[in-house]
């Protein structure tokens, strides 16, 4: 929005012409594609093996996901499982308060 309505404003705010180089954005732009093309060889391969689910994941999100898909909790797409209800005569785990509920009238 601020670019279309003031276009005169970047260049000037942010003008780079005193230190771009040339050699340096086709080094760059060379780097780029020789660490990009290996890259989209191993994220199809992932699509491809079918372990992008775990391998697009990192830290916690992957610890739980992986949790989970072992509980029987999370399902493949990484939603959680709606768990069957308790058979009868086993204790259940107390109903957590709901915050967003309305206060009860008394």
């Amino acid at each position: 929005m601020l670019r279309s309505c003031f276009p005169a404003l970047f260049p000037t705010i942010m003008n780079s012409a005193a230190w771009f180089n040339p050699d340096f954005m086709a080094g760059w732009g060379l780097f780029n594609g020789i660490i990009g093309i290996p890259f989209v060889f191993w994220y199809c391969y992932q699509l491809h093996t079918g372990r992008a689910d775990v391998s697009f994941r990192r830290g916690k999100a992957r610890a739980i996901y992986l949790e989970g898909r072992a509980d029987g909790t999370i399902d493949e797409y990484g939603d959680p499982v709606a768990l069957p209800a308790p058979a009868a005569g086993k204790p259940q785990a107390p109903a957590l308060p709901d915050n967003d509920a309305a206060p009860a009238a008394g």
